[in-house]
């Protein structure tokens, strides 16, 4: 069963926070969901803080779960300045997974594994770890960078998030 990410973007006005937008994100990135929220964290890389939805949240819980749907779990929160502190201080990730004899070699003159799986009980399948490249929290920063006005400073604008099953 897949897990998708749900959210509101918020803008800070006057010491207020306003609901401006839903999350305007829509993939299905692991490794970002770890990032955000712990969530299908399987090579237990580092996470944000998880703090849960905030208090002074224009929604509630409640309105959530009897609006949408009754399985979101993993709520957190940050504004962008925090999620950009901690994009930039956390640029790579240790990955480990399943790859073909043939990806190993490669892995072992410095190339990166193509795809890899979690499991598999496969013949020609070995295990392995290795660092990549993050720019996931990166990406997802500037996607919801783009949505407001470049006027808003970071530390105005909150993104709620929650994930289903």
């Amino acid at each position: 069963m897949g897990c998708d990410i749900h959210g509101i973007v918020e803008i800070r006005e006057n010491g207020t926070w306003k609901r401006f937008s839903s999350l305007p994100y829509d993939g299905r990135n692991y490794k970002l969901f770890s990032r955000l929220a712990d969530v299908r964290n399987y090579d237990e890389i580092e996470h944000m803080e998880l703090k849960g939805l905030p208090d002074d949240a224009e929604f509630s819980y409640e309105d959530i779960q009897d609006i949408e749907d009754p399985y979101y779990h993993s709520f957190n929160h940050f504004t962008l300045e925090e999620l950009l502190d901690f994009a930039n201080k956390h640029k790579t990730v240790r990955t480990s997974g399943k790859i073909s004899a043939k990806q190993k070699k490669k892995l072992d003159k410095g190339i990166l594994p193509e795809w890899y799986c979690r499991d598999t009980n496969m013949e020609g399948y070995v295990f392995a770890e290795w660092v990549d490249e993050d720019n996931n929290v990166l990406d997802f920063y500037q996607e919801i960078r783009d949505t407001v006005d470049y006027k808003t400073h970071d530390e105005d604008i909150r993104v709620c998030v929650w994930f289903d099953n």
